[in-house]
């Protein structure tokens, strides 16, 4: 019996039979079947074939590693192992250093041995890359054809159009077009807006909701013209996203329910609306460093009096628990311990800051190494002849989602480390952080240089779910 392990990658979650996982490791099982392989492991991903660094190819590299008796990797397509030919060339004389086949259920084994067999291979490996790169190119180039007129191109619509079916260029598709039923009320919404103005008073009068009003006073589409690309890759650090900086039309390729002036008079309102309401918003402190016990993030929660306008109580309230905490009392305590705190003198040094993630990430990685030793005792009862890999199945899943989370953590640990140390706490910040915090005047300016300060120096407050304790990590 030939001993292997699987590799599944399929770059979203709704894709047909050739890319689902399911349908993939479905394939792959009657292959093994048939050919007389024994797959002991499965590893999958859900990303992109071009990218090099996936977490489950990674564990798929780590695993054979340890695990020398396994001679084949067994992919549906070699298409799913990678899209990227230099990448997908590195694997491959990896797996070759380990002297391990990669086998393609649709393709055979996947030489790479530097002589003419290896030169179907190769030929794969670039088609798959220029493949990817024909498939990006078709796709941006027909979304900026499209944007640009006024063709239907997934997703909700505002409620002053419609969709139905017509011709652009000749082709038969579906278009955007008035919406005979609400195009009149949603234009007398808008003008008694902009002669009330007023945002609240005009969408209660209307009866629609206030933050879906506000959502729309900033869209082009009211004046006819198009956004897009609002959501996609954003940076080379970032793959997916909704991007900041999105692209709007030059021309007009919807029907107008507003003129370019009475548009400007919209936003020139929600401008002066939200400068009002971010006047009554209280600065909390430590909303982006406290935590529950729990396991929740606490975050500013202003519960207003009944009958007093602009009266009530700033609390810190859990997301998770529900847990709420006066903001005036726990800020109170917290400068108290802050100021006392004999560690706070020695974050000038890095070693010091990063000696608890790097005991943490340490301790993970023991974890991960007593999961691995696990799984190779199991592969080898398997391995022995002494059960079947369909007893252990359920058990080897087990124990690769167990890795998987602390590998997940570990990421996040790598991730905080690097952003500590690129951090420059100097003696002055720390003397800053006390003087301001001894001071804690209410203004907002004020406030806001003192929580960026404090984003700064401490990274996590955590007050105990049952004791109610504080534990302060800088």
């Amino acid at each position: 019996m030939k001993i292997a392990v699987a590799y599944v990658r399929v770059s979203t979650n709704k894709q047909d039979i050739r890319g689902s996982k399911l349908g993939q490791e479905q394939e792959i099982k009657n292959y093994a079947s048939k050919e007389g392989y024994n797959i002991v492991a499965f590893f999958d991903d859900t990303e992109h074939g071009d990218i090099a660094n996936r977490v489950g190819l990674d564990d798929l590299k780590k695993y054979l590693r340890m695990n020398d008796s396994i001679k084949y990797v067994i992919v549906y397509h070699s298409d799913r192992f990678t899209r990227g030919f230099q990448n997908g060339i590195q694997d491959l004389f990896f797996l070759d250093g380990l002297g391990i086949k990669l086998v393609s259920v649709m393709e055979g084994i996947q030489n790479i041995e530097g002589n003419y067999d290896s030169l179907p291979t190769i030929v794969r490996m670039l088609g798959a890359q220029v493949e990817k790169d024909k498939m990006v190119q078709k796709v941006t180039t027909a979304m900026y054809q499209y944007a640009e007129t006024a063709r239907y191109l997934g997703g909700s619509i505002f409620p002053w159009f419609a969709i139905e079916k017509g011709y652009i260029d000749g082709k038969r598709c579906k278009i955007v077009v008035q919406n005979k039923d609400t195009w009149d009320f949603y234009r007398r919404f808008f003008l008694t807006m902009i002669q009330s103005k007023s945002i609240k008073s005009t969408a209660e009068k209307f009866g629609l909701n206030l933050n879906t009003v506000q959502s729309w006073l900033v869209v082009p589409e009211l004046m006819g013209k198009r956004s897009y690309g609002k959501k996609g890759k954003i940076d080379k650090l970032h793959n997916k996203g909704r991007r900041h900086d999105y692209l709007i039309t030059e021309k007009i390729v919807f029907p107008a329910l507003l003129t370019k002036e009475e548009y400007e008079q919209l936003l020139y309102l929600r401008h002066r609306h939200r400068i009002q309401v971010r006047e009554d918003i209280k600065i909390y402190l430590y909303s982006q460093v406290l935590y529950c016990g729990c396991g929740g993030k606490f975050e500013g929660n202003f519960v207003r009096k009944i009958g007093k306008e602009g009266k009530g109580t700033p609390y810190y309230r859990c997301s998770k628990c529900g847990k709420r905490i006066n903001a005036k009392k726990l800020e109170r305590n917290l400068i108290d311990r802050i100021c006392n705190d004999s560690r706070l003198q020695m974050l000038n040094e890095v070693e010091f800051r990063l000696a608890d993630l790097f005991d943490e990430k340490t301790e993970y990685e023991k974890q991960i190494n007593i999961l691995r030793e696990k799984e190779k005792r199991v592969i080898h009862l398997v391995t022995d002849g002494i059960t079947s890999m369909d007893v252990v199945e359920a058990e080897l899943r087990a124990l690769k989602k167990q890795r998987d989370h602390f590998h997940s953590l570990i990421n996040k640990i790598d991730k905080t480390i690097q952003e500590e140390a690129q951090k420059e706490i100097t003696e002055d910040n720390i003397n800053m952080l006390k003087e301001l915090l001894t001071l804690n005047l209410p203004h907002d300016d004020f406030r806001i240089s003192l929580k960026e300060i404090i984003n700064l120096i401490i990274r996590r407050i955590t007050i105990g779910d049952t004791d109610g304790k504080i534990y302060i990590t800088f």
